[in-house]
């Protein structure tokens, strides 16, 4: 694994990564407008809101970065709903070769 983070380090020229550590205040409010819209105000809202915008950032910026890095304590705080947008982000981030 290490040897895949250099090699996609060197390939960026970046050596970061980007957190995704969810809290709603940082979520925009047409994003969760639309989850609640759809979801209620409720863990599920929130857990779609959530994984909306990482998917969103991911898609800003996956060519730009050799990884990211999920805070699963942060996804933990949405109950199920959050751990399962936090595996949908996993998922996604690989999808991408992150």
């Amino acid at each position: 694994m290490i040897n895949k983070l250099v090699e996609k380090i060197k390939k960026t020229g970046a050596p970061i990564v980007v957190g995704l550590d969810p809290m709603l205040n940082y979520i925009p409010q047409h994003v969760l407008d639309k989850a609640y819209a759809e979801y209620g105000e409720t863990l599920e809202g929130a857990a779609e809101a959530v994984w909306q915008f990482n998917k969103e950032i991911v898609d800003k910026t996956y060519d730009l970065i050799p990884a990211v890095k999920p805070q699963i304590a942060m996804y933990e705080q949405f109950g199920i709903p959050g751990l399962m947008a936090f595996k949908k982000t996993v998922d996604y981030c690989k999808s991408k070769d992150l």
